[in-house]
């Protein structure tokens, strides 16, 4: 969790520049590109250990769900020079709809891909039928389905912005619990026993892009907030251990845009009852407020599925060269 959070601090100090780029970008427009100074690489070289690589899930998040505030209140040299105290807030929150059928696919389509490049540079790789009938695979925790979205939720929280994700898996494969300790580390007797390394990977992503302003000003303070639907690749990492149990990764170091205007931000009373019901079932930050209509700072993001699901898929099998080009070519 402490490596999720770092990185979505990277994704809050890159708003401003990822606001830039998408200002305007289509879903049509150029292909998605990583450069190759946004990739890091950790380790690499205890891979010489081993030709085959266990593929025992992926990860696709998705934001289902973001909030900021911003406060502005009247500083002291506000005040010494003649200013009354006073303050401004302004606070701003969006529902995402979660696809989390189509999700699955798209999850399943990048573990796929994943694990035909990896082969096609020489490594033997092990896939979750290989191994979900191994006893060390079945007693590794997961991550509880929230029965409203039908999926696993993860919550951050970054200063004055939280965010909730949609976790994903292929249709049978898990989502492991991270827990204290690092990623695939509950199977280290199953890599010992088949002499593998254990490969996972992780793809998360933002639709809305979320802002806030602050303004001191001689005689008052202004704050503000702002949405757009633009899809960010906020983090993505391949995670692995090798079957000798030394950690390592391919990451990418900063939020990278993706695709600009792939849905409508709109309020909630403005939607349709259709989407608005489906909202209100699905999420479970309304509590006991009422209807979504009712939520006079709620906000929703009307996506088109279908751009989310290219722009995602795209997206994800560039990452999935990155990793591959880490890791090399199998011992």
């Amino acid at each position: 969790m402490k490596r999720l959070h770092s990185l979505s601090c990277r994704m809050f100090a890159c708003i401003a520049a990822f606001t830039a780029v998408n200002a305007s970008a289509q879903t049509d427009a150029p292909a998605f590109t990583i450069p190759a100074k946004q990739i890091d690489t950790v380790s690499i070289k205890h891979l010489k250990s081993a030709k085959r690589i266990l593929l025992p899930t992926a990860n696709v998040e998705v934001l289902n769900w973001g909030k900021i505030t911003s406060v502005t209140q009247t500083s002291a040299l506000q005040t010494l020079g003649g200013a009354s105290t006073s303050s401004a807030r302004s606070t701003m929150e969006v529902a995402v709809p979660s696809d989390v059928p189509m999700l699955r696919a798209v999850a399943d389509e990048l573990y796929q891909d994943l694990a035909t490049k990896l082969r096609a540079a020489g490594w033997e790789v092990l896939t979750f039928d290989d191994v979900k009938a191994d006893p060390v695979f079945i007693k590794q925790s997961q991550e509880k389905t929230d029965p409203k979205i039908g999926a696993p939720v993860r919550k951050l929280t970054l200063g004055k912005q939280k965010m909730h994700y949609t976790v994903v898996a292929p249709a049978g494969m898990p989502v492991f619990d991270p827990g204290m300790t690092m990623p695939l580390w509950g199977l280290r007797s199953l890599l010992k026993d088949r002499d593998t390394h254990a490969l996972e990977a992780t793809y998360r992503f933002d639709p809305i892009a979320l802002t806030a302003k602050s303004r001191h000003g001689i005689g008052s303070n202004t704050a503000s907030t702002a949405a757009e639907a633009n899809l960010t690749l906020s983090h993505a990492q391949g995670t692995f251990v090798t079957s000798k149990l030394a950690p390592g990764n391919v990451r990418l170091k900063e939020p990278i845009a993706v695709a600009g205007n792939i849905g409508e931000i709109k309020k909630a009373a403005d939607v349709s009852p259709q989407l608005a019901n489906a909202i209100s079932e699905a999420l479970t930050f309304l509590g006991n407020a009422g209807a979504i209509s009712s939520n006079k700072g709620l906000y929703i993001c009307d996506v088109d599925q279908a751009a989310l699901k290219t722009s995602i898929l795209l997206a994800g099998k560039i990452f999935n060269d990155e990793i591959v080009k880490g890791l090399g070519k199998a011992p």
